[in-house]
């Protein structure tokens, strides 16, 4: 079928004897259709996290490692991480709109980077699973918590290294479990008490001394550390309501950092 042209439009032709010039395409990662879309820009406080991951992917020597990285970073937004979970439909962790604690997002978050990687979720190095569990997630708070009532305590040193130790241990396995477990009624199941309040009310004795209040640490705690287990301990006479809240995780990069500000 002869082709029609307007008069005086250019033509390419190849020339004999010589080959053209091929262009080589750039190699793509193989990453599921469903994150193709998610790049778009990190949230804040996320810089920490972005040189962890890029270290990662440059000791993978990952073929468009900055891409890569736009997309890691991308579902570090909620609304992505949750179209994402529905997308993809993996079996564990099941995403609940009712648990969108940073445990549940970090569980969450492992699985589709690890698609997007192309890797297992055990190949993150230690400084992208801390820096990750010091990332704030945007409009995310745990409230799990937020009707057990709490007791300001001081405490010697040496026993507030046991509970840092006993609460690193319980943290991995709630990471391992991808958030914790929720027992019915909504309550949280801690798996393991770090101490008990106890308060004794002796009517004979004068008005100063009637109430007294002792600390009771849980026998792993105390055992494993070799520290004694019961504290008599000494009331402030301010009684005024707190609440407490956690903006970093400690033992981590953010809480090292925070500290060191």
């Amino acid at each position: 079928v002869p082709s029609c042209q307007a008069p005086g439009t250019p033509t390419m032709a190849p020339k004999r004897g010589k080959t053209s010039p091929t262009v080589k395409d750039e190699v793509m990662e193989d990453v599921k259709p469903e994150l193709e879309d998610i790049v778009m820009a990190p949230p804040p406080g996320s810089e920490h996290l972005s040189q962890a991951l890029d270290d990662f992917l440059r000791s993978r020597k990952a073929p468009n490692s900055r891409r890569i990285l736009h997309r890691l970073l991308g579902i570090l937004h909620p609304n992505n991480l949750r179209a994402a979970a529905h997308e993809l439909r993996y079996n564990k962790p099941q995403w609940s709109d009712d648990n969108t604690t940073p445990a549940q997002y970090r569980a969450h978050w492992r699985v589709q980077a690890s698609k997007i990687v192309g890797c297992k979720e055990d190949a993150f190095p230690e400084p992208v699973i801390n820096a990750l569990r010091g990332f704030l997630w945007p409009g995310c708070l745990d409230t799990q918590r937020g009707e057990h009532l709490a007791w300001l305590v001081k405490v010697p040193a040496f026993v507030t290294r046991a509970w840092r130790a006993a609460s690193d241990a319980l943290d991995e396995v709630s990471e391992l479990d991808g958030g914790g477990t929720e027992m019915d009624g909504g309550k949280v199941d801690d798996k393991e008490l770090l101490g008990r309040m106890r308060m004794t009310v002796d009517p004979f004795a004068p008005p100063e001394k009637r109430q007294r209040h002792f600390l009771t640490l849980e026998d792993n705690v105390a055992g494993s550390n070799r520290i004694p287990k019961e504290y008599d301990m000494v009331m402030t006479p301010d009684d005024q309501p707190i609440h407490v809240f956690s903006d970093v995780r400690e033992n981590t990069a953010a809480a090292a950092a925070r500290a060191a500000a």
